[in-house]
Formats: C-alpha cells, sequence, structure tokens
C-alpha cells in the first residue's frame, strides 16, 4: 500500500485529482512571449486559472484565452468558434506562440 506521505502531500486523492489539463497548461505557462487558449467549457477554465493562481506567487501575467464552449457548441462542433477565437487573438495579442489546449469536453466528441 502507497502511503500519502510518498506523494508529498498530506492526501493521496489530491495529488491525481487534478487533470492533465492542469499539467499542460503548467507547461505552457513557461513559455515566454506564450498566448495560450483553453478549447474547453468554463467550468473547466475557471478550475484552471483558480489552480494556476493558488501556484503561482509572482505579479506576472501570462494571456490565458478560452473559447467557453456550451453544450450547442460541443453538439454542432467547436471548430468554427476555435477558429474565430484564433483569428481575434492574432488580431489582438502579440506573442511568439499560441498554444492551444483541449479540454475533455471536445475531446469525447472526437474533434482534434
Amino acid at each position: 500500500m502507497i502511503k500519502d506521505l510518498e506523494f508529498g502531500c498530506e492526501n493521496a486523492d489530491s495529488a491525481v485529482s487534478y487533470c492533465y489539463f492542469f499539467g499542460a497548461y503548467c507547461a505552457l505557462y513557461g513559455i515566454k512571449d506564450n498566448i495560450i487558449v483553453l478549447h474547453t467549457p468554463s467550468g473547466c477554465q475557471r478550475r484552471i486559472l483558480y489552480l494556476w493562481s493558488m501556484h503561482d506567487n509572482s505579479n506576472e501575467f501570462k494571456a490565458t484565452l478560452s473559447t467557453n464552449l456550451i453544450d450547442k457548441d460541443v453538439i454542432f462542433g467547436t471548430e468554427v468558434k476555435l477558429k474565430r477565437m484564433l483569428e481575434d487573438t492574432l488580431r489582438r495579442y502579440k506573442g511568439n506562440l499560441v498554444s492551444i489546449i483541449t479540454s475533455c469536453a471536445p475531446e469525447i466528441v472526437g474533434i482534434d
């Protein structure tokens, strides 16, 4: 049996309760001049930004945007919404890289 302390936290469940989405966000956050687009419903976006605020003690701001998908988007397709978001992002923000992270909602319905 694995003890909780081996995970470096008080509760083993908390060590695995963050989805891969948060890990991807953390990795991309470290890239200079990177604009992050979260292709996700607003609930996932809020959780990621909340978790990040608990981990980041700096006063630096990293542009993090979201497509804020709703049920209609998932049913009828999210490609158009993502394309418009990227066009708007490229027009408004200056960065050397735009990274897109998808969450479970678009991936479950097979949007790559």
